[in-house]
């Protein structure tokens, strides 16, 4: 690896130590590859080349703040605070970072999660050969694209002016679909860094909360005339992704991910790239006292359904809230069967892809047989548009309730598979459910708001009823009673 001069040597060990960490998390050799790693002017951060293949070369450009913990070394290697960020080109202006306040100056610098956020972001990306091949991912299908329709608007237009207007829109094409594209995969570049751990959460939030807390002190002295860069809210208005959409992103996977009431599972189990299972916060807990620390800790608000709860957690209810929180081993040991049972199909990689493309050829073949059969009226390219718009319309709802379905019955298969296991499974399958529906009532009883839960404590609108899911373990139930005396044989 090949380091700067200009970085402290602190900030070096730092950097290294989440090397041998990152190596280590995704079994991957790290030794016979080179980074090269340099401190820009700038708030976010860029990297160039990649480590996958035969390249293995790559150069992070890191924000300059980054390198600096200590206030007295970032004042005496950046006497004027915009050298931080000089790529902006703000050389008319000057603010010695003498004469601001400890208080504020600090709130500029980066904390030791912030930073192992920061490189980790980093050499994911540089361990990504997505980054590097978007632009061919984007460009080449839209300008095959381009070309095509130009040459059948040239016959109506000409061949002029065909050129002329499909060059400009395959540009602009190309320009927005780069844009959404590149904030598609910084989302998914974020979320990735996201499931190393609790710390790498806690860094991009204190990473983001930093960096937006130098932008508006720097948008509040120069006001308007870097309007075009930072928000008064000290947001990047200039970079494709502003922080504060990455911060909604990161709420929203809290919401989905550290507090969830049910499993989440990416994936599946029977497929060559493998699944990701996540469950519930709550199946860690052992006893009702420590599921009442971590509910006092966290816990306040309770987020039920994307609303706010505010549970009292020493009241009757609190305790009894606590309680459905808390899973036997028999519960536990049917919920991890479940969810492997649910998920052991390869099919669940490709169930929302392979019904949308048979509902979309549906809206093809659709479309291509009402124009055969409207030749005797005239079928202009106006009418054209509409039946295949509305075709694709059918095709979108179908394929969704399609899917829905799909997921139904995947879902009532690992109940019944890991009910069948034995009568401990069934009968934690039966305290899981039993313990959610209780759950669900007491909240919505403490929430005061109708329409969330029905009375016995289904989640109204969801696609798999929990009731339902608790009424398949007593079919399993006996169906294993009928063929138990067959099992036992007979006596003589």
């Amino acid at each position: 690896m090949l380091l700067s001069d200009e970085i402290p040597s602190e900030f070096w060990d730092k950097f290294e130590s989440e090397c041998i960490y990152y190596a280590s998390k995704y079994k991957r050799e790290m030794a016979d590859k080179q980074i090269n790693v340099c401190l820009i002017g700038n708030m976010e951060p860029r990297t160039e080349g990649t480590l996958i293949g035969n390249i293995k070369t790559a150069k992070l450009h890191l924000p300059a703040r980054a390198a600096y913990q200590n206030l007295t070394e970032l004042r005496k290697k950046f006497p004027n605070l915009l050298e931080l960020v000089a790529e902006y080109q703000l050389k008319d202006e000057y603010f010695d970072t003498k004469e601001i306040p400890n208080n504020i100056l600090s709130n500029f610098l980066l904390s030791d999660n912030a930073l192992r956020f920061l490189f980790s972001q980093q050499l994911t990306r540089a361990n990504s050969l997505n980054y590097v091949l978007l632009p061919l991912y984007v460009s080449v299908p839209i300008t095959m694209g381009g070309f095509l329709l130009q040459n059948v608007f040239s016959k109506i237009i000409g061949l002029n002016l065909a050129f002329a207007c499909f060059s400009v829109l395959t540009i602009f094409a190309i320009y927005t679909a780069s844009k959404v594209f590149y904030e598609y995969y910084e989302c998914a570049l974020d979320t990735q860094v996201f499931s190393l751990g609790e710390d790498y959460v806690k860094g991009a939030a204190e990473y983001w909360e930093s960096s937006m807390r130098m932008g508006a002190y720097i948008r509040s002295r120069l006001g308007d005339k870097v309007k075009h860069i930072w928000h008064k809210s000290g947001d990047l208005t200039s970079h494709y992704i502003p922080y504060s959409q990455r911060q909604k992103r990161l709420r929203e996977w809290i919401k989905m991910n550290a507090k969830s009431l049910d499993t989440i599972a990416r994936g599946s189990v029977g497929a060559r790239t493998g699944g990701r299972i996540a469950l519930p916060f709550y199946a860690r807990f052992e006893t009702k006292e420590e599921a009442y620390e971590y509910c006092k800790m966290h816990l306040e608000p309770f987020m039920f359904l994307n609303n706010p709860v505010c549970v009292i957690w020493d009241s009757p209810v609190g305790q009894e809230i606590i309680s459905t929180l808390v899973l036997t081993p028999k519960a536990k040991r049917f919920l991890i069967a479940r969810d492997l049972y649910a998920n052991d199909s390869a099919m669940n990689v490709i169930a929302r892809g392979y019904h949308w493309g048979l509902w979309s050829l549906f809206a093809s073949v659709s479309t291509l047989v009402i124009g055969r059969m409207a030749k005797s009226v005239r079928y202009s390219f106006g009418r054209f548009m509409v039946v295949y718009t509305l075709c694709n319309i059918v095709a979108f709802f179908g394929s969704r309730e399609m899917f829905n379905s799909y997921r139904y019955l995947n879902d009532h298969h690992g109940d019944f598979e890991s009910a069948r296991r034995s009568m401990q499974h069934c009968e934690g399958g039966k305290e899981y459910y039993t313990k959610m529906l209780k759950r669900n009532r007491l909240l919505t009883l403490i929430h005061g708001k109708s329409g969330l839960t029905t009375p016995i404590g289904d989640v109204i609108g969801l696609d798999t009823p929990i009731f339902g899911r608790y009424d398949s373990l007593r079919d399993a139930v006996a169906e294993e009673e009928e063929i138990a005396p067959a099992v036992q044989g007979d006596d003589f």
